[in-house]
């Protein structure tokens, strides 16, 4: 089993991180709420279409929500160049965002005063990209996810290391955290407190042959 996993903390300022959560928390009408049964009782949000989601609905690039896509794009433009250099300093190739999918979205659980264990979700891979890129090169993929608002009591991965043991991977506020996208992996158990959310940035990349450079997508 794969555990290529990299940290940077401090990918962003404290001062970008409330910038970044303002815009996610002030943008609430073009967030989309996704079916708890889907995702085994998760309740969650997402600002703009992301490919694990669009997959297995079926989803089409022409369902891509385009005012979501030029909001973010529009907003967060210096923030996805930051991704795309770090990227490329990482893997050694050019990186772009994708010109079709998404652009890098959110992830969002609003406070619920409520808890869920490790026995939420499910542990996979994250290979929807097969499904509408046959240039995807699945020995360059990699998740990538920032935190922009973690619960006061943590938040963490669960995957699987070389012995199929599971590991806990515990993301820390404005950290840059990747991990190999055939990795088996699943979100971890969370606590919301009243007022509080979880809020990540999201995103994947690959090495696209035919454009010889990695693209970057949601």
């Amino acid at each position: 089993m794969i555990t290529d996993i990299y940290i940077e903390d401090d990918f962003i300022t404290e001062e970008e991180r409330l910038q970044v959560r303002q815009f996610v928390l002030d943008h609430e009408s073009y967030w989309d709420d996704h079916n708890t049964e889907r995702y085994s009782g998760i309740n969650f949000k997402t600002l703009g279409n992301a490919v694990y989601i669009m997959e297995p609905s079926g989803l089409q690039v022409s369902d891509i929500n385009q005012d979501t896509k030029t909001l973010l794009k529009n907003n967060l433009d210096w923030l996805y160049q930051r991704l795309c250099n770090k990227i490329t300093e990482l893997s050694g190739v050019k990186t772009q965002l994708h010109p079709e999918l998404t652009v890098p979205g959110f992830h969002i659980a609003e406070p619920n005063n409520s808890m869920t264990d490790d026995t939420i979700a499910f542990f996979h891979q994250d290979m929807s990209i097969l499904s509408y890129d046959a240039e995807s090169n699945m020995d360059s993929n990699r998740s990538v996810l920032i935190a922009i608002e973690l619960p006061s009591m943590g938040s963490y991965l669960l995957c699987k290391d070389t012995d199929d043991e599971v590991k806990k991977l515990h993301y820390k506020n404005r950290a840059f955290h990747q991990w190999d996208a055939r990795m088996e992996h699943k979100i971890g158990g969370q606590t919301l407190l009243s007022g509080e959310h979880r809020i990540t940035l999201q995103c994947h990349y690959y090495y696209n042959e035919n454009l010889q450079c990695n693209l970057v997508y949601f």
